[in-house]
């Protein structure tokens, strides 16, 4: 049975006025507060601070529809969110993840590098580079993607799974090993991780 790859990983809601719902089969990752709480309220005649809030705005809207599989949708919101903000990197991972959804790998690609172009440390994006990489079949590849993302977010389970996976492709069989015990540390009740010791021991 070929080993299961984690999902692609979306980003969670701006902070505002809905509340961010769960969603069991994908690792949500909270975006970043327009506004930290205990600091002024920003001042609304500001063009900067107006156009921050409108590319907010269409970002929640592409995960509403990203979330009931409205694809096409979504990436227009997204879209429309990056042309509101160059550098909105986590618009970025999710128009790529929709993307790869709907079978575009060189455009969900192009998106993950743009992510990482405007924030290097955006784990995600490492994260679903790496994917596109294994399906690509450059596990080595994906096992640098993989890493760079566990180097920017240690406790990041479904990472370390993946790069488990991938050493796995090229024969590293202790290496994938101590990626999924060290993904169950993390958290033990991570399925994919148990079937795969189960799988490799037994071997």
């Amino acid at each position: 049975m070929e080993p299961a790859m984690n999902h692609y990983d979306i980003s969670g809601l701006v902070p505002g006025t809905q509340a961010e719902p769960h969603a069991p089969s994908r690792a949500i990752h909270p975006a970043p507060a327009l506004r930290v709480p205990g600091e002024p309220l920003p001042d609304m005649n500001d063009t900067a601070v107006i156009t921050a809030g409108l590319a907010g705005a269409f970002y929640n809207a592409g995960i509403d529809r990203l979330r009931r599989g409205d694809l096409p949708g979504c990436i227009t919101d997204f879209t429309e969110a990056i042309r509101l903000d160059p550098d909105f990197a986590l618009a970025m991972n999710n128009r790529g993840v929709a993307r790869e959804e709907l079978g575009d790998l060189e455009g969900a690609a192009r998106d993950y590098e743009a992510a990482l172009t405007a924030d290097s440390r955006l784990a995600l994006a490492w994260n679903n580079r790496g994917l596109i990489r294994f399906k690509e079949a450059d596990y080595a590849g994906a096992i640098r993607d993989f890493s760079r993302a566990i180097a920017t977010d240690a406790a990041y389970v479904s990472a370390r799974h993946n790069r488990g996976i991938a050493l796995c492709h090229l024969g590293d069989l202790e290496g994938a090993i101590r990626d999924f015990e060290n993904a169950l540390k993390l958290d033990p009740k991570h399925t994919e991780s148990r079937f795969e010791l189960i799988a490799l021991r037994g071997a």
